[in-house]
């Protein structure tokens, strides 16, 4: 009896390994993430930008200084012009939707109208300036640049109105909160993040992190609160009532992070890493819920999300823009006819269901930067202590 029992167990577990990998296989052909892609840039796609009102339209800027029109219905580049000798830093729409605002690394700012791009655009030209970012002003006709200091623009008369600058360091990155819209945020080389109010002319606040950030994003929702992408390959959460130190942090990254978006609800965010992955996040938790790549896909520059929010575009390194599905369909909330089959079979056999660790389908190369990773950070921590040890007492720690 005893070597019949063993038989049958033995064919039990096969079973439920057979059922559990037919389950994924299907699940992994249904739910693809990648939708399209757009192709027609010779050099790596700098930045984009979504149009407030045409859900279809969006813009990309170039390294090698062009700019497209691109719908995405129709997945074809409806116009393309390089007025620029350099690289594109910033693309910015306005809160009408009818004005295209690009900025570069040669001192030149262009607008061009969107309803008919022909018509020659403005062009304004300051030498000995470079200009990093440009960002529209959610409630009027103003926009500001960020470079060797922080201009604020009146896009009718098209001449700077303030001047705001805090130390020698260049700007990299501007945002305006979206309902405290005379709140500015900026980061700068100087590894330093700096609040601005319009309303006062002066900085506010100034804080310190241990490497540079490149990207910054306000929660819509709880509008006191942002997000960081970092050199360090982490996300740090802050909340202005208390900067001190950063609220929460994101360490699934395993390079560092160019680009973040957060979504309008202020429940989920994405966000762009230069090793090749897009990482999906929840607010409230620290550990990413969704990775996508591809094995073409290069760093990636920068990422936004289409207005309905389901899917997300994505500019790499590699010259390509791609479209990627939000979030998958929960399994949970229906079965499939093979699942229904599986439930049959083990009701007849009498066993439960198998259960089996979350398999993530990563590539080596980034499998062996996350062990890496955490040998590191411990590493670190285990310094820190020691040094906390030999600190006498009384003196500052």
């Amino acid at each position: 009896m005893n070597n019949k029992q063993k038989f049958f167990n033995q064919q039990e577990k096969k079973i439920k390994k057979r059922n559990f990998k037919s389950i994924e296989k299907y699940k992994n052909f249904l739910d693809k993430p990648f939708v399209s892609n757009f192709s027609g840039h010779k050099e790596g796609v700098k930045c984009i930008d979504k149009h407030p009102i045409n859900p279809n339209l969006f813009f990309s800027g170039s390294l090698d200084g062009e700019i497209k029109f691109w719908l995405s219905n129709k997945k074809e580049c409806i116009y393309s012009f390089s007025e620029f000798n350099r690289s594109i830093r910033g693309l910015t729409i306005d809160n009408k939707g009818k004005e295209l605002i690009s900025c570069s690394d040669n001192g030149t700012i262009i607008t061009w109208n969107i309803s008919e791009p022909k018509k020659k655009p403005k062009i304004f030209y300051l030498k000995n300036e470079t200009f990093n970012s440009v960002k529209a002003y959610p409630f009027g006709f103003f926009f500001a640049t960020g470079g060797k200091e922080l201009l604020f623009w009146d896009q009718l008369t098209f001449q700077p109105v303030q001047r705001l600058f805090w130390g020698l360091s260049s700007i990299s990155k501007i945002n305006f909160n979206p309902k405290e819209p005379n709140v500015l945020a900026s980061l700068c080389s100087d590894r330093s993040i700096i609040l601005y109010d319009l309303r006062l002319k002066i900085p506010i606040k100034k804080i310190f992190l241990e490497m540079a950030s490149n990207d910054l994003s306000w929660n819509s929702v709880k509008f006191s609160e942002f997000i960081v992408a970092n050199e360090d390959s982490n996300i740090y959460s802050f909340d202005l009532r208390n900067m001190r130190q950063a609220k929460k942090v994101y360490r699934d990254h395993v390079m560092p992070v160019n680009c973040i978006e957060q979504d309008s609800l202020g429940k989920t965010f994405i966000s762009g890493s230069s090793d090749t992955t897009v990482r999906l996040y929840e607010n409230n938790k620290t550990k990413s819920l969704n990775i996508f790549f591809t094995k073409r896909m290069k760093r990636i520059l920068d990422i936004k999300f289409l207005l309905d929010e389901n899917f997300f575009i994505t500019s790499s390194d590699d010259g390509d823009i791609r479209v990627w599905k939000k979030k998958n369909k929960t399994f949970n909330e229906f079965e499939y006819p093979k699942e229904k089959n599986i439930k049959k079979t083990n009701q007849k056999l009498n066993f439960e269901n198998f259960e089996s660790p979350k398999i993530k389908f990563l590539p080596k190369s980034i499998k062996n930067l996350k062990r890496l990773k955490k040998i590191l950070v411990l590493k670190k921590k285990n310094i820190n202590l020691l040094n906390k040890r030999q600190i006498l007492p009384g003196y500052l720690k």
